[in-house]
């Protein structure tokens, strides 16, 4: 996209205050620090990781058996953490990155909802391709936490998720718009394998009837040239192009 025509609810540039990938102990309250900057006119960015988990929507505790499975697989050493957020599992650890961007925004959600996640999406695609590796938006029934603004590599039955992304929206006081934060979780060197025993195995405890197919996923090591530290070097693609003006 021509800079000249970028949309106005499209930050040109974001800050990125570390440059370096964050460790965040708590996922659901990684991005509070963003939301507070962005509440001051300010569009921040973060490139985090997590501890291995899983983080589930609040909805999740109209399950009898959640407090008793998330005592369990925190014993097993999968803590799980409950977002304020809808959505659906999502695991985190190893290999998988997050993206927080937040910036304030004038816009109603219904007007800039689907082109923040457009913008979103291109900003990775753009990364993504820098390896080799080409995206498109779609959903992919059997992933986990499905929407239709994953990034998907492959066409059809065959296509597979390495990007989901979300959105959230607060009120700035005396209704002066809102602060957008966008959200993707992006799967470098992630196990795959081991991530979907763990997401299925906590489903079944908690006897949701939720059932993930590792096959509908898939990481960008699996797709990209072998080299060394492949998160490290995708991570400094991002942080380059959250710096640019949108292409």
């Amino acid at each position: 996209m021509n800079t000249d025509t970028a949309p106005i609810f499209w930050p040109q540039r974001f800050l990125l205050p570390q440059p370096r990938i964050v460790l965040c102990p708590d996922p659901t309250s990684a991005e509070q620090p963003l939301i507070a900057r962005a509440s001051a006119g300010e569009a921040v960015a973060q490139i985090w990781q997590a501890p291995q988990g899983l983080v589930v929507p609040g909805s999740y505790r109209r399950f009898a058996g959640l407090q008793a499975a998330c005592a369990d697989f925190a014993a097993w050493g999968w803590p799980v953490w409950l977002r304020r957020s809808g959505g659906g599992l999502v695991p985190q650890g190893k290999g998988i990155i997050n993206l927080s961007l937040a910036w304030p925004i004038n816009q109603p959600l219904g007007d800039a909802a689907e082109p923040v996640y457009l913008q979103l999406c291109a900003l990775i695609q753009r990364a993504l391709k820098r390896f080799g590796v080409v995206s498109h938006f779609q959903s992919v029934t059997g992933s986990f936490c499905d929407g239709r603004y994953n990034l998907a590599c492959g066409q059809g039955e065959h296509a597979r998720k390495i990007v989901g992304t979300a959105q959230y929206w607060r009120p700035l006081p005396d209704s002066k718009g809102h602060v957008v934060l966008a959200h993707a979780v992006i799967l470098v060197t992630a196990d795959l394998i081991a991530a979907h025993h763990i997401a299925n195995a906590f489903e079944a405890a908690i006897n949701s009837g939720r059932r993930y197919d590792v096959d509908k996923t898939v990481t960008l090591a699996a797709l990209a040239a072998p080299r060394n530290d492949l998160q490290a070097q995708f991570c400094g693609v991002l942080a380059e192009l959250l710096g640019a003006a949108p292409a």
